[in-house]
C-alpha cells in the first residue's frame, strides 16, 4: 500500500528538511515540492530563480530531471501532454515511484499549500488503498519573520505584516485540517532542531513506521542522497546541507522582538505551539 505523507506549512518553515528526514529511510522516497515541479508555470519560475547554478536542472540524486529514475517518465509525460491537469500528472509521479521502488512504500511530498493537498487527496481518492497522512510544519513566528526578512528584505512595516501573515496562514491550515478530519501531526521546527530524536520518534509513531523508515537528524546527508527532489529548498536540492542547524539570529534582532511584544494574536498562537510541541 502506498502512503503519501504530505508536508504542509508556510515557506521557510522547514518543510524540505522534514521531507528528506521522512522520505530518506528504507521503504520511503522524498520527492520535494511535487506540485511545484509538475506545474509548468511554477517549475519555470524555480528554474529561472536558480538558473545561474549549473545544477539547476538536476534532481537531488545528481542526475538531470530527464534522466532521473523517478522524474524522467514524468517529464516526458508532461512534454507529450502539455494540457494534462495536475491530478493526471501527480498520478504519473506515483506510478513512476511505484514502478521503481514497489507499491509498499511511503512517499513524502513537501508541496506545502492547501491547493496542492487538494490534488493529493483527489489522487488518493481515485487509487484504492492509497493512504494520506499530513505533517504540518510550523516555525516560531520570530524565526519565521527573521527568515522572511532576509529573503524579502523587509522593513519594519513589512515585518509587522509578516507576523499577521504567519498567524493567518497557520490558522487556515489548522482550520482546513480540523474540518476535513484528515489525520495530521504538527512538527515545530524548533523541536526538530533542538530535540531531534524525540521529535522524529513522535513523527514515526504518527506515521506508523519503525527503524530507518524515518531517519534521524545525524543521517541527514545520507537521507538527502537517497532523495529525488527537483523543487524545494535550494540548499537541499543542490546538496549543500549536511546537518540540521537552527538559525538563532532573531535573538538579537530588536525590531522583531519589539513587534513580537506588540502582536498579541500571533504571540498567543506562537506560545501555544511552543507549549504543546517544544515541551522544554
Amino acid at each position: 500500500m502506498t502512503k503519501i505523507v504530505f508536508i504542509a506549512g508556510l515557506e521557510h518553515s522547514g518543510t524540505t528538511i522534514l521531507d528528506v528526514l521522512v522520505g530518506g529511510g528504507t521503504g520511503a522516497v522524498a520527492l520535494g515540492e511535487v506540485s511545484s515541479f509538475i506545474n509548468s508555470e511554477t517549475r519555470g519560475s524555480f528554474l529561472s530563480r536558480f538558473g545561474h547554478f549549473e545544477d539547476a536542472h538536476l534532481c537531488s540524486c545528481g542526475k538531470r530531471h530527464d534522466e532521473c529514475l523517478v522524474w524522467s517518465d514524468v517529464v516526458r509525460y508532461i512534454s507529450e501532454n502539455p494540457t494534462s491537469d495536475l491530478v493526471m500528472r501527480y498520478r504519473k509521479v506515483v506510478e513512476s515511484v511505484e514502478r521503481n521502488f514497489g507499491t509498499d512504500l511511503m512517499l513524502s511530498d513537501s508541496s506545502k499549500s492547501i491547493g496542492a493537498l487538494g490534488t493529493v487527496l483527489e489522487v488518493a481518492q481515485g487509487r484504492p488503498g492509497t493512504e494520506v497522512r499530513i505533517l504540518l510544519a510550523v516555525k516560531d513566528v520570530r524565526s519565521f519573520v527573521s527568515s522572511m526578512t532576509q529573503v524579502r528584505k523587509l522593513n519594519v512595516r513589512g515585518q509587522f505584516s509578516c507576523f499577521r501573515w504567519w498567524r493567518g496562514g497557520n490558522a487556515q491550515f489548522l482550520s482546513f485540517l480540523e474540518t476535513s478530519g484528515i489525520p495530521y501531526h504538527v512538527v515545530l521546527y524548533e523541536a526538530l532542531c533542538l530535540r531531534t530524536r524525540l521529535t522524529i520518534k513522535g513523527i514515526r509513531e504518527f506515521l506508523g513506521v519503525k527503524g530507518e523508515d524515518c531517519v534521524d537528524g545525524p543521517q541527514l546527508r545520507h537521507a538527502r542522497e537517497r532523495a529525488h527532489i527537483c523543487a524545494g529548498n535550494a540548499d537541499m536540492v543542490f546538496r549543500n546541507r549536511d546537518e540540521i542547524r537552527y538559525d538563532c539570529r532573531w535573538f538579537n534582532q530588536m525590531s522583531i522582538n519589539m513587534l513580537y511584544g506588540l502582536s498579541r494574536e500571533p504571540r498567543r498562537m506562537n506560545q501555544q505551539f511552543l507549549a504543546e510541541h517544544l515541551q522544554i
